[in-house]
């Protein structure tokens, strides 16, 4: 799968680009356009009408919000097994992932004071005095009864872990198949044992996806056989089943499935995506991944909040669903004029996955329905 022994093709890197864009507009559409209205007990015939030809039949729950997850987990951890572990490198990777949820996470907190509408589980919740502080330090989802005050704060904290984790593969290509396994092991322990709170089962959940991006990015550069990443797999498989077993507030929603969607996806991506990822609008959504993903429930569901006094949902939505890809931009433009000074990645993939100039990359209706847009551990409305 790669050309030179421990390189990355950038045919095989760019996947990651087309998969962030697809799970960005996975998630904007599975908030936005999905659960607002549940919370709000407003009726959008078209999304009824995917959730009863599409989400049902296919068994992918929350308007494919979690798929959208996952896609972005299996993005990072395979930019995560790529370029050097040089530490002022893996350094810049990890200050581009963190600082999204730096800046949002303090607006989130003022909006709410102010008397916002953001997106709060469970709705009645109030974050209290230290959200913010428990947010940026990626503790909320451990501390039982803690209210975030950013929903998909959580992944940041997971991709962070897949690059820290990644730069001690890339250091040490011989634990390949170590660090993998160590994380799994970590996480069927906590999982299958120690009985975390909610959101954080939900969290250490998904995070195998991640570690099956590592293990695929490992192949790419062929440090691992492709026995081993077909074996680690199916572990990756059981223990999202085991989990979906063991934690109630997991029942139902049918994520051993959705993680066969999205690794079938981005296995395709891996042969296909060239041509696609190359596009324009695939690159700016891709490279704005993660701003989407902390904006969607603080600046998108403010704005379908206020827009929704004055129009019909659909144009609020559209309103809002803008409002957020405008906020992307802005926060990414600043986040690019503040990271200038950091070593720029010297790999084929960074931490977002897009392609350089130059060629190379760089840096959701009853309970047991899995098409309802009400996730276990996220969605507590109704």
């Amino acid at each position: 799968m790669a050309g030179e022994r421990g390189e990355l093709r950038p045919a095989l890197a760019s996947a990651t680009t087309l998969a962030r864009a697809t799970g960005s507009c996975l998630i904007v559409y599975s908030y936005l356009w999905g659960l607002w209205p549940d919370r709000h007990a407003t009726r959008f015939p078209p999304v009824d009408l995917v959730r009863e030809w599409v989400n049902r039949p296919l068994g992918i729950g929350e308007d494919f919000g979690m798929l959208g997850v996952m896609l972005l987990l299996l993005a990072s951890g395979f930019s995560a097994v790529s370029g050097t572990a040089a530490p002022r490198e893996v350094l810049g990777r990890l200050v581009r992932i963190y600082l999204p949820l730096l800046v949002v996470a303090p607006v989130a907190a003022g909006l709410f004071r102010l008397g916002a509408d953001i997106l709060i589980n469970p709705p009645d919740g109030h974050p209290g005095s230290l959200a913010a502080v428990r947010e940026l330090s990626l503790v909320s989802q451990a501390v039982p009864g803690s209210v975030p005050l950013v929903t998909l704060g959580w992944v940041i904290g997971l991709e962070l872990l897949a690059g820290l984790t990644g730069a001690a593969i890339i250091r040490l290509p011989a634990a390949a198949l170590a660090v993998p396994a160590t994380q799994l092991l970590a996480v069927a322990g906590v999982l299958l044992l120690g009985g975390p709170p909610p959101q954080l089962a939900l969290a250490l959940t998904l995070f195998p996806m991640a570690v099956l991006g590592q293990l695929l990015g490992c192949r790419s550069r062929q440090w691992l056989p492709g026995w081993a990443v077909a074996a680690f797999g199916i572990v990756v498989w059981v223990l999202l089943a085991g989990s979906d077993r063991t934690h109630p507030q997991l029942h139902n929603w049918w994520y051993p499935l959705a993680a066969c969607y999205a690794t079938l996806f981005f296995l395709l991506t891996l042969r296909v995506a060239g041509p696609l990822s190359a596009h324009p609008v695939t690159s700016w959504l891709a490279s704005r991944s993660r701003w989407l993903l902390v904006l969607v429930g603080v600046v998108g569901w403010t704005t379908l909040g206020l827009a929704r006094h004055a129009l019909p949902f659909a144009p609020a939505a559209a309103v809002a669903t803008l409002v957020t890809l405008l906020a992307a931009e802005v926060g990414h433009r600043g986040a690019t004029l503040l990271t200038e000074r950091l070593p720029a990645p010297r790999s084929s993939v960074d931490s977002s996955g897009i392609p350089s100039t130059d060629g190379s990359l760089d840096e959701s209706n009853s309970a047991h329905d899995p098409s309802r847009n009400q996730p276990s551990a996220l969605r507590t409305d109704r």
